[in-house]
This record gives structure tokens, sequence and C-alpha cells, in this order.
């Protein structure tokens, strides 16, 4: 079988591009028939009687051929066969031409349907090959939700195991005592013993979750920036393991337990990007906003970042350090601490309604963005709110667990909203 899109070219995709007079097919045994639909290639049915009736398919040209003469039986040419490879052979695939044929029923011989009324269409199969990877496919956005969500929970685990001074409830690492690696029944440890455990365990799954995130994105999106992200989770997720065992062998010292709150935060917001960058294409994005809007973005994300690490000091300098026992504190003053904090916070509201203001006032009409920047006040004003209540009612603990859980959402709005700030789509 042989086809030839006349004045039109073989893009790379496979699909057939120009504006010139159709497709028509001559080879075969019996008879050829040459018909001309706007779709992208060529669809060829073999009849078993000897008739070849080909449907050749051409964006940008459609004419009809009168019945070609039979012709010598020859073999498909090469080209053929993969022109008509890249559709099923299906009916329902096959449509009209924009607007219909004019005045008559049908397309005159030698008669183009006009190149402005063509839309180019992508024919190159979507869709995965395997099962494993259409399973992948249906499960992609729920794959990258929970990395992202699994992060946000491991902070709430993590604050659980300080709050509650579950820190050295597994006094070794990395098994839970000298012998194994699960508690045992005569440890002293108590509860302690259980809520540290469930701690390690939820890493142990979230290594699971970042491990089959790096799986789903190289067999459905490979594409360069979620390929990086995707990595970074998983590699960020080994590094906390190792700061983890280092943090119990060090005695829960304030710097490697502000550290490992960090870098999770820090998790928090590369596995949001990943999930919400999911469907964007590979190539470099454009900024939505004028440069100075973006610039206060990221002053402001620098400024968070700030107020999450004094907030950790706060935390090390409090009564609150991992360990019911022998809690190990940086020596600061709480009161002077949490004040500078406090200043941070500050700051970072002004930064972040600055930001909103600008981002509504010069951004695009769709208002994503600025709806974005005010989750980030409205998050920043909750928090703020339980920081305080905190502060005024002597740290009970469930107030400071949903203080760090505002934290993790924080982080989630911020990257969400400067994610809003550009695109990669046209």
């Amino acid at each position: 079988m042989g086809a030839a899109a006349h004045g039109g070219d073989i893009g790379p995709d496979g699909a057939v591009e120009g504006a010139g007079s159709g497709v028509s097919v001559t080879d075969g045994v019996g008879v050829g028939a040459g018909v001309g639909v706007a779709l992208g290639v060529g669809v060829g049915v073999e009849d078993p009687k000897g008739v070849d009736d080909d449907v050749g398919v051409a964006v940008g040209a459609v004419s009809a051929h009168p019945a070609a003469a039979p012709t010598t039986p020859s073999a498909p040419s090469t080209a053929a066969r993969r022109e008509t490879s890249c559709l099923p052979t299906s009916p329902s695939l096959l449509t009209a031409p924009a607007g219909g044929p004019p005045a008559g029923g049908s397309y005159p011989a030698g008669v183009s349907m006009p190149s402005s009324q063509v839309t180019r269409v992508d024919a190159t199969p979507t869709g995965p090959a395997g099962p494993v990877q259409g399973l992948l496919a249906r499960w992609f956005d729920r794959i990258l939700w929970v990395n992202a969500m699994l992060q946000v929970l491991i902070i709430v685990s993590g604050g659980l195991v300080r709050l509650t001074g579950s820190g050295l409830g597994c006094p070794t690492w990395p098994q839970c005592v000298p012998g194994s690696y699960v508690p045992v029944p005569h440890q002293e440890q108590g509860i302690h013993k259980f809520i540290e455990f469930g701690n390690r365990t939820l890493t142990g799954v979230l290594g699971v979750a970042a491990l089959l995130a790096v799986i789903a994105v190289w067999q459905v999106a490979p594409r360069r920036h979620l390929k990086r992200d995707s990595l970074l989770v998983l590699g960020g997720i080994v590094l906390q393991a190792l700061l983890g065992g280092l943090t119990v062998l060090a005695g829960l010292h304030p710097v490697t337990v502000a550290t490992h709150f960090l870098v999770s935060a820090g998790l928090v917001a590369i596995a949001t990007r990943l999930h919400l960058t999911r469907h964007e294409p590979d190539v470099a994005a454009r900024s939505l906003v004028p440069s100075l809007v973006r610039q206060l973005g990221t002053v402001t994300c620098l400024v968070a970042a700030i107020v999450l690490t004094l907030g950790t000091v706060v935390t090390g300098s409090g009564p609150h350090s991992g360990d019911a026992d022998t809690p190990a504190r940086f020596g600061l003053d709480p009161r002077t601490i949490s004040w500078l904090h406090a200043d941070a916070v500050m700051l970072f509201v002004g930064l972040v309604v600055a930001t909103w203001v600008a981002v509504r006032l010069t951004g695009s009409d769709d208002n994503r963005a600025a709806g974005a920047w005010h989750a980030v006040l409205l998050v920043t004003v909750a928090q703020g709110v339980v920081g305080y209540a905190q502060y005024l009612t002597d740290l009970p603990w469930l107030l400071v667990l949903g203080h760090m859980l505002l934290a993790a959402l924080l982080v989630v709005t911020l990257t969400r909203a400067m994610v809003a700030l550009r695109t990669r789509h046209a």
C-alpha cells in the first residue's frame, strides 16, 4: 500500500502536514480507492478477497480521486507501513472536514479544502503500551499527590514524637533496641517506643511512595523538571533517614532536631512542586507577572525560611525538645527568641500582603495567582493566631502540634503561589 499527500510533509510525529490535494492510494491487488479525510495519517483496511480499500488521511488537504485501475501486485512500502501504524483502523476515528463539502454534496476532484479551515491533529499514540504503564498512568496524579501529602504528615508525626518526649523511645538506630528493629515488651520506654517506632515506619512508607513517584514519572511523563524533583524527594528521604539516626545517636541535640525539621520543610516544597507541575511540558517557564513582582515573591519565600528557622530555635529553647527525661536545649532565653520570631513573622505578613496586592494589580485575567497568594495570607493569619495562643497558654502540646501542621501547610501554599506566577504552557 502506498500513500502520498500531494504538497504536504510528514512531520516528526508521524502526522501528514500541508495544504496539498490529499492522499491517493494505488497499490494493492484489485481496486484501490483514495478518500481524503482531515485527521492526521493514513489508515489501511485490507480485504481478504483481494480488494484494497485504503482510507488516506491528510491534514490540510482533502480530495477525491477516481478509482485506480488494477495494477500489478506489489508489497506495501516501508513508508506506507509506518504511516498506517499510527492509528487503529476504526471508522469511529474518521471525521468529516469542518464546514462540510461545498454545494453539490462532495468535493470535486482536484479541489482542496482551504488550509485556514484545518486544525493540525497530532496522531502520535499517547497511551502507555503495557499493563504496568497503563496502571501508572491512571494513578499518576494520585501517586504524586500522596507523595506530597506524606511529606506533610511526616512533619506532624515528627512533631508528635518531640512533643510527647518520645524522641528516644527507640534509644538506638537503625535498630529500635540492640538486637531488634521493632519495640520489645521489656523496653522501659513504655508508650514512647511505639510513637517513635511509628514515626520510623512512616519514613519507610514515605520512601516507598517517593520511589513509586520516580517510577511513575519515568514511565508516564519523563520530563526533565519532573525527573529532577522526583529524584530530589527520594534522595531527601534517604538523607532524612540518616539525619534521624544521627539525631538519636546525638541525644536529640537541638541543632540536629532543627535541621531534621527544615529538611522536611524543603521536601514538602519540592514534592508539592512536583505534583503541581505534573502536566507541564518540558519547556522553559515564562513569567505571568512583571519581574519585580516575581522578585517580591522570592523575597517573601526567603523571609518564610527565616521564620521557620527561628521557629526551630524557639522550640530548641523551650520545654518541648524531644526527650521527657533529659531535655536538650540551646540555652537561649525563650521569651527573647520568641519575640524575635514574632518580629520576623510580622515582616513576613507584610510581604505576603504586598505580593498579593501586586499580583492582583499586574497579574493575568484569570486571577489564579492572586487566589494562590490569598491562600498564603489566610494560612499565615491562622498560623499567627495559633502561635500567639500557644505562647499565652504556656505551650500546650496540641496547640504546638497544630502550629507545626500549619507551618507545613504554609510551605505548600507558598510553593503553589510561586508556581502560579509562571507557566510552561503556551
